[in-house]
Formats: structure tokens, sequence, C-alpha cells
């Protein structure tokens, strides 16, 4: 099948390795506008400002750092409460706007529904200024197209326009969740890019033409998680990978396949893999693509 790993490829077992995939063709994007190089004086991070278990938001802030390490500028300041905390902050293709997902309500694993088994979010985007030599955060505005859900942030669009985001506003279960794009203008939901199984961290190729994402699709209604691909309108979704598919040569157990960031070219990009929910334990591996 054009577009997925062979079945057979032998992927190693080494923290940090490099995983061919001989079959899908990546496509370089185009140069970047020199304001957005420009802009990129910062990088965007999460903080814990208290003892939690790591992935969940809880107690964390908001912070900017320089690429160089040296200066580290808080941007949030949230009350030292369990049902306060942030994820996923990203910026804006022109560098000049951060978006986030900021908690609601703390997760209640208890819910017979599991709609609120990893909280009730919104979605935050801001306008990120440099203000007497520090960076702060104005202007921002609060996303919630459909009241009491679950939202992860997984960025801007390519045009900038809307974020794309994974969770469960059409009221299903938090293990079902879907990614969608919600419109900045009207703060409505404008597409439904997935359908069935477990869906969750999106990111657009460097060219903006197509999404990769995380789904347990084919492993099993509580099954771990793979890496797949598809066209920027939700169209021609494709398996990338076989970590947890027994027989394969990419067979690694029972693995989740999790956050991933493209290199600029769009040929490669580095991926972490969970060998445990609990403890977030996992490792970093590096997708090679044609």
């Amino acid at each position: 099948m054009p577009g997925q790993l062979g079945e057979g490829d032998d992927l190693g077992d080494e923290a940090g390795e490099v995983i061919r995939c001989p079959t899908h063709q990546a496509v370089p994007p185009p140069e970047p506008d020199s304001a957005v190089a420009d802009a990129a004086l910062f990088l965007a991070l999460q903080l814990l400002r208290a003892p939690s278990l790591p992935g969940f938001g809880q107690f964390c802030d908001l912070w900017a750092i320089t690429p160089d390490g040296k200066q580290l500028f808080r941007l949030t300041n949230l009350p030292n409460i369990a049902d306060n905390g942030v994820l996923m902050p990203h910026f804006s293709p022109d560098g000049y706007y951060l978006s986030w997902g900021q908690m609601k309500t703390p997760a209640n694993i208890f819910d017979p529904t599991q709609r609120e088994a990893a909280g009730y979010w919104t979605l935050r985007v801001a306008r990120f200024d440099e203000i007497g030599g520090r960076p702060q955060l104005t202007q921002e505005k609060i996303y919630e197209p459909a009241p009491d859900t679950f939202y992860e942030n997984d960025g801007f669009t390519p045009d900038g326009t809307h974020l794309i985001f994974t969770g469960n506003p059409d009221k299903q279960s938090v293990w079902q969740s879907q990614v969608y794009l919600v419109d900045l203008a009207s703060g409505a939901i404008s597409s439904r890019l997935t359908s069935g199984s477990y869906n969750e961290h999106a990111v657009y190729t460097p060219d903006g033409t197509q999404i990769l994402w995380m789904s347990n699709a084919g492993n099993g209604n509580n099954g771990p998680t793979d890496w797949w691909i598809m066209n920027a309108d939700g169209s021609n979704p494709k398996r990338l990978t076989y970590f947890n598919q027994f027989g394969s040569g990419q067979y690694r157990g029972k693995v989740w396949a999790t956050d991933a960031s493209f290199s600029p070219d769009g040929r490669s990009f580095a991926g972490y893999i969970q060998t445990n929910l609990i403890t977030q334990r996992g490792y970093i591996v590096k997708v090679q693509l044609k």
C-alpha cells in the first residue's frame, strides 16, 4: 500500500534509531517567508510548577525560552491547584500568535461515560508580543465550540485560519477522540477529519498537504497506537507503522506512537514512542521518509 512502511522492514531495538519508510513520498515545503524566519526568536514550552504525573497538563504553566537556552520567560501564572494546567503550545505560521489547551476541570477516570476521563478543556489563542524586552501574551481568546469537552490543541493550520485539535465534541468517550478543525473567525468546528477508533496528536507535513497522526485503528478498540497519514482534507488515510502487529518485522510489543515533529524539509520526522502510559516512559525515534 503506498504511503506505509513495509510490514517486514527491520526497525531494530535501540532508542534514537532511524526508521526508514521507503514507499512514502516526502514533498519538500516552499521556502519560508522572511517574516516567519525573523519571528523565530523564542520557543514555547510548558513547565511543571508542582510534582505531578507528566503528560496530563496539571500544575503546568506556559513559558518562552530563547533557542540558546539562556533566557526563560514565564507567560502564564495559573493558581497552583489541580484544577489548572496547560498543554500543547504551538506558534502560528507567522510566529506572532500562540495557541494552547487550558484545563477547565481535571480528569475524572470514574466518569461512567468516559467523556471526562481526560478532563474538560478549552482552546486558547493569544498574541505573542515582546514588550520591554520580555515576551508576553496579549489579546487572549477562548475557543470552546462545544461545552464540556476534551480539547487537545495540535496547532494552527498552515494558513493560520484554523486550529487543528483532537477531542470529543460529539459527546463521545475520550477514547473515541477524533481530529477536527475549528475556524478561528467564527469559533465553530468546520471539519471532522477522522472517524472511528481513537485518534490524537495530529501534525501537518511542512508542505501543508498531509497530516500525520496516531490511531489505534487496526489494533483493537482498547489497543495501543501506530502512526497514520492522510491528506489535509481527511481523505486517503494510510497506516505508516506496524509496531503493534505481532509477526511484523516492526513489532515491538505493546507501545503507543504519540507526538511527532517533522524536519524542515519534510523528509523525516522525530516521534515519541511510549512504553508505559502510567509512568510515561518511552523513547524517541527518527522516521526517514523517501
